[in-house]
């Protein structure tokens, strides 16, 4: 089964879905999600055969997501409702290097919340994800974000070890790239990582 999440502009969703990391194709199937709340989305789908793999895959990104419901305000899922707690940035350890200037220029009209998914690694407790909303917040000289626990996966300790053997420990030492910077290093890097992982 190939997922796609869907990140350059598609006919086939309506722009605020990709800006938001919200558009999926699985089989030729859209899956289009959408925020209501820190806990709510709502999805709009072509077909309900790959929802829960749609879900699943979404969540992997969002997974302070608890329920999911359909255009009726029919509930499609739920999961356990997440504990949110406040961090001030700079106690957060990051586990990406950069930052993209587009994604945030994207991101930037409908962040509302800054909620960061977090793990507990070597005694740190490190970002696993939302970097950009991060960047958002220093941007917008916010000093605290809500922060909730979600598993680390066993590449997150080497993100973050290669994080700060390049100088980069907080959100504040995150270089902004373009666009075609930050594939060019970012992409890659994560593609070399994950390949290099395959050989062993």
């Amino acid at each position: 089964m190939k997922i796609e999440r869907i990140e350059e502009y598609d006919e086939r969703f309506e722009k605020d879905i990709i800006d938001q990391h919200g558009a999926y194709v699985i089989n030729d199937e859209t899956y289009a999600f959408q925020v209501l709340d820190r806990d709510t989305c709502r999805v709009t789908f072509s077909n309900r055969n790959d929802l829960n793999e749609a879900i699943e895959e979404y969540r992997f990104f969002g997974g302070h997501i608890s329920c999911f419901v359909d255009q009726n305000g029919k509930i499609l899922k739920e999961y356990d409702k997440v504990s949110f707690f406040d961090m001030k940035l700079e106690d957060i350890y990051v586990s990406q290097f950069y930052v993209s200037e587009e994604k945030i220029k994207r991101l930037l009209p409908y962040v509302k919340e800054f909620l960061i998914p977090v793990a507990k690694i070597d005694g740190k407790m490190v970002s696993l994800d939302g970097h950009t909303r991060m960047k958002i917040a220093q941007l917008k000289g916010i000093s605290h974000v809500n922060c909730y626990y979600e598993e680390a996966g066993d590449y997150a300790k080497d993100f973050m070890e290669e994080a700060q053997q390049r100088g980069i420990f907080h959100v504040y030492d995150m270089p902004l790239l373009s666009k075609e910077e930050y594939e060019e290093k970012w992409h890659r890097f994560c593609d070399d990582f994950f390949e290099q992982r395959k050989a062993l």
